[in-house]
């Protein structure tokens, strides 16, 4: 039978041009441009896929990323189904000038797409004209009725210092809803310490109504001095209760009270001159080892800093008494001792060598910082450490080599090869005539390959549309499949000893592994959402690599001339973490 090519050619184009419909993926700021101290926000929007999660192509320099939320969209529209994700992100500069937004990247059927890079411009100060405008305020009420949903902000001072910590709670109040979100702030000039706020959710009563309240916490930090309009929004849906058994479902968008706090500038007289930005109260603890050792030996210094206030943007103040001694970047740790991170202890472990022999003490490090209750600057010294150098071991002597010296020389023999290749004595096994192909039973059997290859394509292609339909086991593959080629790339950069690509390549594939498990997004991983989310899950040993992991792989990424660690000794770690988190009921 044949089957006429003008009946079914149309059929076969237009199926075609309906699968060769691509997925884009754009990238837009909301402005192009900011004063300085306030961020931008950035919305990536892959239209026509639905991929799991996006990463910048390079790294951020000189910007903060901080992940603000994303949403799906799943729609039909004239019989066709229409599919939407939009990945939102914070985008925060730590100085004035022009700033490149590198690509993002996701990944949809085993292809890579790419965003375009977008250009920010930070500036002093924004013409009158424009300043952007306050966003609408709603509270789920009419008139003077009770509202059904509210937020209430609470701040413990109305007066800071500009660089003062101080603790901020956001109270959502509400009776029935859905969709809550965290609120967001809606003023700049102020940052937060926690990328994702600690809540608690209880009930109270006003006058005859039950509310639910989820409180939300963080701590923020004024970064201008001026006013500071504190104020937040956030939106969620309103279950209405209408009729016996279903209710209406309202979205609503809820706005706090505007909350006025005055920044005050730092004072400019007697600033000591190690003053580095440290806003709070602090202390000082200063080890050196070993101590006892030749010249030009490295000395490895522990600096611990801590105390109440934000230690994260602060460096080591330059030390003129450290003339004598080459210093090297140091490696960096951060810790909080509380939930809202006002307690920091921040290490700082710095490699030292002694320039010359004489020098008999580490000599004392100076750390100042201002005080806001006290008002006044102050400075906290370290105890100068003994330090016992021996001069260092003298050069090898290089034997030197004569201009006249003869060199003896080996005569090279090369085999000669035969003229006439050798004849074979015996010519080997005689071959036997085989009966037909035909008459075999292998043949025959080969006649059943194209049915079963028409079933395992049936069979794969069912497969194929029941995975199609389950996302999160789509991701778990490409998941799979990423981590098992990095492993393959870790394994090659630890044979190589570049410590900067392995550690790069090591936090994503942690990222992607727990993200996978946990649902979210790979940009959104931390130290914290594991600690939060993974803290009872994991046995501790495996808890403590995990957390070692990522602090090598932030300590590489901060200082990698200072990084000294056994890539073969990481990579087996990281198999084994990886390994467990596989084996990690997935979180639903």
């Amino acid at each position: 039978m044949r089957f006429p090519f003008h009946r079914w050619a149309p059929l076969a184009l237009s199926l075609i041009a309906s699968l060769a419909e691509a997925a884009t993926f754009t990238a837009k700021l909301d402005r192009d441009t900011i004063p300085a101290g306030e961020s931008a926000v950035l919305t990536l929007r892959c239209e026509g896929a639905l991929p799991r999660t996006t990463q910048p192509a390079q790294l951020l320099a000189g910007l903060g990323l901080s992940f603000l939320g994303e949403e799906k969209t799943i729609s039909l529209i004239n019989g066709k189904p229409d599919t939407s994700v939009t990945f939102r992100y914070r985008v925060t500069p730590d100085k004035l000038g022009d700033f490149t937004i590198p690509s993002f990247t996701v990944t949809v059927d085993k292809e890579t797409l790419k965003s375009e890079p977008l250009r920010l411009r930070v500036v002093a100060e924004l013409p009158a004209g424009q300043q952007p405008a306050a966003p609408p305020v709603g509270n789920g009420a009419t008139g003077d009725e009770l509202p059904t949903a509210f937020l209430k902000l609470i701040a413990p001072t109305n007066a800071v210092y500009v660089g003062e910590a101080f603790p901020v709670e956001v109270q959502l109040h509400f009776q029935t809803a859905q969709n809550v979100q965290i609120p967001q702030p809606r003023v700049e000039g102020v940052r937060f310490l926690l990328l994702r706020p600690s809540s608690q959710q209880t009930r109270t009563q006003i006058g005859n109504n039950l509310y639910n309240v989820v409180s939300f916490r963080n701590t923020a930090v004024a970064t201008k001095p001026g006013r500071l309009d504190l104020a937040f929004d956030t939106d969620l849906t309103i279950v209405m209760s209408q009729g016996i058994i279903f209710g209406e479902l309202k979205p609503m968008k809820l706005a706090s009270p505007t909350l006025p706090i005055t920044v005050l500038p730092l004072p400019k007289e007697n600033v000591p001159a190690s003053f580095n930005g440290a806003v709070g109260s602090f202390a000082m603890n200063v080890t050196a080892t070993p101590t006892n050792l030749p010249v030009g030996d490295p000395i490895l210094t522990k600096i611990t800093l801590f105390g109440r206030g934000a230690l994260d943007n602060v460096e080591l103040p330059p030390q003129e008494a450290w003339s004598d001694f080459k210093l090297y970047p140091p490696n960096t740790k951060l810790e909080h001792t509380d939930s809202l991170a006002m307690n920091t202890i921040k290490t700082f472990e710095q490699i030292v060598t002694a320039r010359h022999a004489q020098m008999k003490v580490l000599p004392t490090l100076e750390f100042s910082f201002f005080d806001p209750e006290a008002k006044v600057y102050r400075t906290v010294q370290s105890t100068p450490i003994s330090l016992r150098l021996t001069p260092g071991p003298g050069g090898t002597a290089t034997p030197s080599t004569s201009p006249t010296a003869a060199i003896p020389t080996v005569p090279l023999v090369v085999a000669e090869k035969p003229a006439i290749a050798h004849i074979k004595p015996r010519p080997g096994t005689l071959a036997v005539i085989a009966p037909p192909i035909a008459t075999r039973p292998w043949f025959l059997a080969l006649q059943f390959l194209p049915l079963l290859a028409f079933l395992g394509a049936f069979a794969w292609r069912k497969r194929q549309e029941h995975v199609s339909k389950n996302p999160r086991l789509t991701r778990q593959r490409a998941v799979s499949r990423q981590v098992s080629d990095g492993l393959r790339q870790l394994e090659k950069h630890a044979a190589a000893g570049d410590s900067a690509p392995f550690f790069t390549l090591l936090s994503r594939l942690l990222q992607e592994q727990i993200g996978e498990r946990l649902d979210l997004p790979a940009p959104a991983i931390t130290e914290a959402v594991i600690e939060e989310r993974l803290h009872d899950r994991l046995p501790p040993a495996t808890l403590a690599s995990l957390r070692e992991l990522f602090h090598a792989a932030d300590q590489t990424r901060y200082s990698p001339t200072a990084s000294a660690h056994n890539l073969r000794a990481d990579l087996a770690r990281t198999e084994n973490v990886i390994e467990a988190l596989r084996r990690l009921p997935t979180k639903n």
